[in-house]
């Protein structure tokens, strides 16, 4: 009598759900809020977002790496048929990557990638995409095609295009941006006939930190390494009243590779504001940051501008009249029309004093703006202490800069932890200076905690640091 009572209980149990609603669970799990969001791990639910215009304001996070090869694609937020339309929410990749995600833009008059616009709340962040290829009319870029919003710990690899010659915004990473870029990196080729193509952003009206390109960058007119414009913009936006001024700030970053184009060609910025407009705009800024790019200006019926760490520079046209350019430098080939920080013409130099280009490696004896060293200057410690870089971690706050061992400064965000020999490799040389410190306990910042060898900044050198160093062990040093 038990077992008929459970075999009746079972099958009304059954019949009970084969005709209850079907409700289909959203992604691979999560309900979109910020303590459980929408889980991403599949092809699938990359297409569900796509096209599901109503969790364009959630939360979602990635748990798996996603290969996008031969899948259509749109860009997850856009401006189809001529309407701006934002993704708003967070998206937190999570260490993961979406690779080969490819958008080729003919329906899009602007804003090709993978997210084409983001608004002011938007984060995006802890995202890699590699191997991409976006190709578009404006605003094309390897994650973003226009922000508002915030971009942290992203990386971009891959192709960007033009489909057409006269249109703008086109970066490795972020098409334009007026929100704010931290901890990013871009390697990849940006080839655009057309304004504003850098290496990470191609139109920069906001803040670029602690970020970076290694890029081969080629364009028509404000074409640089890490930005092709960085300058001021005034007037309305989408989130803003009439009369709100961006201004493009770069601080901390750095650019490699090559750049070439016709006008405003320089190894981290093309043109430091536009001069083609003087208008009440100012100039935008560049603080603590380098360029080791080959710079080419391909005159085509009119003056190039090319330099080293940028092609063209307007002094700022209001007060207080800070420097536009500060600590900042450039070590790379610049063409014979150029000049070595900042391409003519050769405006006053008062404001750029602390800024400098090494002369044997660009090819420049002149410059708009800034001091000319030798290589050998360039490498001294002391020709930039002078001019108040900060190399010091004793002053009530972290150190901008580090002095490697026969090489130009670098950033101290780029140091890698294994890299206690401070030469640009993790090798033999670092675990000597490891074994020279092995379970000292006085490691603090008076002694640079043992010369770096405690490399958790515990007080003292043990099996710790020693796991910490063979997880790095034959690394490039310097990121």
């Amino acid at each position: 009598m038990r077992r008929k009572t459970s075999l009746i209980t079972i099958i009304t149990a059954l019949i009970i759900v084969s005709f209850a609603p079907y409700t289909c669970l959203a992604y691979s799990g999560g309900t979109g809020t910020a303590e459980d969001p929408y889980q991403i791990a599949t092809v699938a639910d990359w297409n569900d977002l796509m096209n599901t215009q109503s969790d364009w304001d959630a939360n979602f996070i990635m748990m798996a790496d996603i290969n996008l090869q031969g899948v259509p694609l749109i860009p997850v937020g856009n401006d189809l048929n001529g309407t701006y339309i934002y993704f708003r929410g967070i998206f937190d990749g999570n260490g993961h990557t979406i690779r080969n995600a490819a958008i080729t833009g003919e329906d899009f008059s602007s804003g090709i990638a993978l997210f084409g616009r983001i608004d002011p709340n938007c984060q995006i962040k802890n995202l890699g995409t590699e191997d991409v290829n976006m190709t578009g009319y404006s605003r094309v870029g390897g994650l973003v095609g226009c922000s508002y919003g915030t971009i942290t710990n992203c990386y971009a690899t891959g192709n960007i295009r033009s489909l057409e010659p006269g249109t703008t915004g086109f970066g490795g990473l972020v098409g334009k941006n007026f929100g704010t870029i931290i901890g990013c990196h871009a390697i990849c080729n940006v080839d655009a006939n057309n304004k504003n193509v850098g290496g990470l952003v191609g139109w920069n009206i906001s803040n670029i930190i602690d970020s970076y390109a290694i890029a081969t960058v080629n364009g028509n007119t404000n074409i640089g390494g890490l930005a092709g414009l960085n300058n001021c913009l005034g007037g309305e936006t989408p989130f803003t009243n009439e009369g709100m001024l961006y201004i493009g700030s770069i601080s901390r970053c750095f650019a490699r590779g090559s750049v070439s184009g016709n006008r405003n060609v320089g190894g981290l910025v093309g043109s430091n504001s536009e001069p083609d407009d003087y208008s009440g705009r100012v100039s935008g800024y560049i603080n603590d940051s380098y360029a080791v790019c080959t710079v080419t200006g391909i005159p085509n019926g009119g003056v190039v501008y090319s330099g080293g760490l940028a092609g063209f520079c307007m002094l700022p046209g209001r007060p207080p009249f800070d420097p536009p350019i500060t600590h900042c430098y450039a070590a790379g080939r610049v063409d014979a029309n150029g000049g070595g920080l900042v391409g003519p013409p050769f405006p006053p130099v008062s404001l750029l004093q602390d800024s400098f280009w090494d002369i044997n490696v660009t090819g420049q004896t002149q410059s708009g703006g800034g001091i000319g060293m030798t290589t050998a200057e360039m490498k001294t410690l002391s020709s930039f202490t002078s001019a108040g870089w900060d190399f010091s971690y004793t002053d009530g706050d972290l150190a901008d800069w580090f002095m490697p061992i026969d090489e130009y400064p670098i950033l101290t965000w780029q140091i890698s932890p294994a890299d206690i020999y401070t030469d640009g490799r993790n090798n033999f040389k670092d675990f000597v200076v490891l074994a020279q410190y092995w379970l000292r306990k006085d490691c603090a910042i008076y002694n640079d905690y043992c010369e770096w060898a405690d490399m958790n900044f515990d007080g003292h050198v043990d099996i710790s640091d020693l796991a910490d160093f063979i997880s790095y062990w034959l690394e490039e040093g310097i990121y």
